[in-house]
């Protein structure tokens, strides 16, 4: 079912929440864990993640928030607190999309897990524990700058592009950012990226791999990427 609901990051550029907004979509802005460092403490995917239809899991610190702020979702609250630093704060990272999930199983949720099992969506189980932040995907293709996740990928017969870490991608007090992080999913047929794709160093194979997919590239605006822990459209 579609809602036109999109999840935030509170500190996403204006422009991006005015993308959005001109589309006719609901912006449901994310909030703060202190509990986590800053630079992720009020990302999405570190928070909540979209498993299966309307099927959340929200990490139990936000779970009444997000419960209350999506009234038409099925909400569930996850067993994993999050704290500290990694790998403390992936329980909910996991990038998702058909019968596929990339994690890093040891930690995944077990609310998520079970869901994945009752779906029969199959857990590939990847040594890079922000799989949500680092995978794009691109039609029935990835793109991804972790090595594991790509071996994986390639060994299950998903097409993947490899691109390198790339400080374009700003993350406050980390030398660079993930490419998942900087988007989302829009459609079947387009990726929205918080910034202009054309400022990252492999840009012209990203193009196109998502042409190759028949995927297209919105810009949700002309400033530099940022990774803004995944825009959660659905």
């Amino acid at each position: 079912m579609k809602h036109n609901i999109v999840i935030l990051d509170k500190k996403a550029p204006n422009e991006v929440k005015e993308y959005f907004i001109k589309a006719g979509v609901k912006i449901v802005e994310t909030v703060v864990i202190d509990s986590l460092y800053p630079a992720i403490s009020s990302h999405p995917d570190i928070q909540i993640c979209k498993v299966v239809g309307d099927i959340f899991v929200a990490a139990p610190e936000v779970y009444d928030y997000y419960k209350n702020a999506l009234p038409d979702c099925q909400v569930l609250k996850g067993e994993s607190a999050l704290s500290g630093t990694y790998p403390y704060d992936i329980a909910y990272n996991i990038a998702i999309k058909g019968k596929i999930a990339f994690h890093k199983a040891t930690y995944t949720d077990p609310v998520v897990a079970r869901i994945c099992k009752a779906n029969a969506i199959s857990i590939l189980d990847v040594k890079q524990g922000y799989s949500k932040c680092n995978i794009a995907f691109a039609g029935d293709g990835i793109i991804t700058s972790d090595a594991s996740i790509y071996r994986v990928a390639l060994d299950n017969k998903i097409d993947a592009l490899l691109i390198e870490n790339d400080p374009s991608i700003l993350l406050d007090n980390f030398p660079y950012g993930f490419i998942g992080g900087a988007g989302g999913t829009l459609d079947e047929n387009s990726w929205g990226i918080c910034g202009d794709i054309r400022r990252h160093k492999n840009f012209e194979q990203i193009i196109k791999f998502c042409n190759n997919h028949k995927t297209s590239i919105k810009c949700l605006y002309d400033g530099h990427i940022l990774d803004i822990g995944s825009i959660l459209y659905f």
